[in-house]
């Protein structure tokens, strides 16, 4: 063939090219045609490398499925629990606000809760070990709740281990008065109101803060909810179920004890602060505030320090009435965090966050008093105000993050096609094209003062320097690499026409900007209400398409600005008069040899004809066949997932069978 084809008489490079070229085209099917065995020798040889290949391919796909099903096991398995609820919401015929509801719940638990299994890693771990893991794994949580920090490390591990987490909004409804409690809740942030219906009308009788917990007392009392309790702000929570929390007591008794005494102690206060308008105040007894800080290990302390509080007055027309709420607070004491506190004393702070918006957010600062890190609640504006931090939940954040996404768009698609199929070189740049590299620079700048979150601590970060450190380790490089003017370096540096045309390919690092696509795509998924099945499809496809236009784009531009003889330029081909044709044509031929090419068709109606095209064409099969790979095993595995109710009603009913 080498004789055949006039390649005998060319140097070792061309040679090794060509036959690699064949080699590859031929083990990935792709066979052109182009070059083709011309004896029974070569006949025999190219049959084996053709059966050769076909295992070739075979072992690719199963290569590639597995890399697929074991790279990232834990996003892995995180997005499989997410599309299974996707799954389910998408067959029931519920309201779209229901569905995001539901939605944003199990994924925050996802978030917060491990997706592997954890009874099953602790029985095959050493209890000491395990201990360690948890404590380490949970130590924010554990660090958080009062009753908990101080405790021993095996009763807070046996609980933490067992908890649910989830948040709510603000208004939101955990128990109401006389519902089935079956869970002690801790409050990981936020503030829980606590309501008892009087009359007609509700009573607002104390709070839960950061820290402290609920549902204690029903546990003691083994009763329904003694009063309603819903998020007076945004909430997050970790719950653990009564049986559990009974097992653990159980298999700690010194725990149980002090447990015990505080629950009574909470009760004696709860009791204090419902009867306190219906009964004459001076008969009550004094309210048990030994345990002021929620903290269990208080009572242990001889020396603790009592709340003392200042005697009621007996006038009840003197009590503090909110008239900024519509349930009043008809006390002037409340129960709060387990004690009786008068109003007056957590007025302030309790007032500051009902009348906040419901954009409250926790943040890291620096102390001005320590000089250390604290967290610390801030609304959006002075976040703003304070620390000059862009918060990405800020509206105008949110307009200029959708301007930007429009950009990237632009930039992915067009960019590729201006530096390939451009015939002549411009003189001078368009100034659009100078105002969105002027755009992307402002949002760099930018980039190095908007906060983000941390979810160890489950607040946003607003120290600038953490904040620049993070940036710069993160997406600043691909930033400023696809940000630079090049046009305007290029064409102000260099005065050759060929060198121009080469230096032009230094333009497609713009294409780095697709990276933070990802991360748009992910948040209208989660926004959109179809089943996760098909948005995957979607954006396999999206991938294909635009994997295809950047390699037609290549394809051209290279034969175009780095060669004079090209594909196109063959006289035995159909396709001689494409280098005067009009972008669409060109274009389309270009995108045409590429779906070939990647989907290992090869008509060969379009081959390679000289050693830059075959490198490039060798290149193109080996990632076409990878891709080929990777669509084969991803398809099966989403074919394995459509309509799984269905498919495991059929499990079920065969094993029944």
């Amino acid at each position: 063939w080498a004789n055949f084809y006039g390649y005998e008489s060319t140097n070792h490079l061309d040679k090794y090219v060509v036959s690699l070229y064949w080699a590859i085209a031929t083990l990935f099917t792709v066979g052109y045609g182009d070059i083709h065995p011309v004896n029974d020798q070569e006949r025999l040889f190219a049959s084996l490398i053709m059966l050769g290949g076909s295992v070739l391919m075979g072992a690719v796909i199963a290569r590639v499925t597995k890399v697929i099903s074991t790279s990232n096991v834990h996003g892995r398995a995180f997005k499989e629990k997410l599309d299974e609820i996707k799954a389910y919401l998408a067959e029931r015929i519920l309201p779209k606000p229901l569905k995001i509801k539901v939605l944003e719940a199990y994924t925050y638990y996802l978030q917060k809760k491990s997706v592997f299994n954890e009874s099953e890693i602790s029985a095959l771990l050493p209890s000491d070990v395990f201990i360690k893991l948890i404590k380490s794994a949970y130590s924010n949580e554990i660090r958080n709740i009062n009753l908990l920090r101080d405790t021993t490390e095996s009763f807070a591990v046996e609980i933490i281990s067992q908890g649910t987490p989830f948040q709510l909004r603000k208004g939101e409804i955990i128990l109401r008065m006389g519902d089935h409690s079956s869970d002690i809740i801790f409050l990981l942030k936020g503030l829980v109101q606590m309501k008892r219906k009087e009359g007609q009308s509700n009573s607002i009788i104390g709070y839960i803060s950061k820290g402290d917990h609920f549902g204690d007392l029903e546990f003691m009392l083994k009763s329904t909810s003694l009063c309603t309790y819903s998020a007076a702000t945004h909430c997050m929570f970790i719950s653990i179920p009564f049986k559990h929390l009974a097992e653990s007591l159980k298999n700690h008794p010194k725990v149980a004890s002090l447990f015990k005494k505080m629950c009574e102690d909470r009760y004696d206060n709860f009791k204090y602060v419902i009867n306190a308008s219906v009964v004459n105040m001076s008969s009550l007894a004094s309210p048990r505030n030994s345990v002021h800080e929620g903290n269990l290990f208080n009572l242990l302390t001889p020396k603790s320090t009592k709340h003392n509080l200042t005697p009621f007055n007996n006038d009840l027309t003197n009590t503090f009435i909110s008239n900024k709420h519509k349930d009043a607070i008809t006390k002037t004491h409340i129960y709060f965090d387990g004690n009786v506190m008068q109003y007056s004393e957590v007025e302030e702070n309790v007032e500051d966050r009902l009348n906040s918006s419901s954009n409250i957010y926790q943040v890291i600062v620096i102390s001005k008093i320590t000089h250390r890190e604290e967290t610390k609640d801030m609304t959006l504006q002075q976040i703003w105000n304070d620390y000059r931090i862009i918060h990405p939940n800020m509206k105008l954040k949110s307009y200029w993050d959708v301007l930007i996404i429009i950009l990237i768009v632009y930039s992915v698609v067009v960019a590729p096609v201006e530096v390939a199929f451009s015939n002549s070189i411009q003189t001078t740049l368009s100034p659009f094209e100078w105002t969105i590299d002027g755009l992307f620079i402002i949002d760099l700048i930018l980039s190095f003062r908007v906060s983000y979150f941390t979810a160890e601590s489950d607040s946003w970060m607003l120290i600038d320097k953490t904040i620049m450190r993070r940036y710069l380790k993160s997406w600043f490089l691909i930033d400023l690499l696809s940000s630079i003017p090049y046009d305007v370096v290029i064409h102000s540096s260099v005065s050759s026409i060929k060198l121009l045309k080469t230096l032009r390919f230094v333009r497609m690092l713009k294409l780095l900007r697709a990276a933070k696509l990802a991360v748009v795509i992910n948040s209208i998924e989660n926004r959109i209400g179809i089943s996760p099945i098909f948005f995957e499809l979607l954006k396999m496809m999206i991938g294909v398409v635009l994997f295809a236009h950047y390699i037609a784009c290549c394809w051209w531009g290279i034969t175009v600005n780095l060669t004079t003889y090209g594909w196109m330029d063959n006289r035995d081909m159909v396709y001689v008069n494409l280098r005067n044709a009009h972008l669409g044509e060109q274009y389309l031929t270009s995108l045409y040899w590429t779906i070939t090419t990647i989907t290992t068709t090869g008509y060969g109606d379009i081959t390679s004809v000289n050693t830059d095209e075959r490198i490039v064409n060798i290149i193109v099969m080996i990632f076409g066949a990878t891709l080929y790979g990777y669509i084969t095993g991803s398809m099966a595995a989403l074919m394995g997932s459509i309509n799984r109710s269905k498919s495991a009603f059929g499990d079920k009913l065969n094993e029944m069978k």
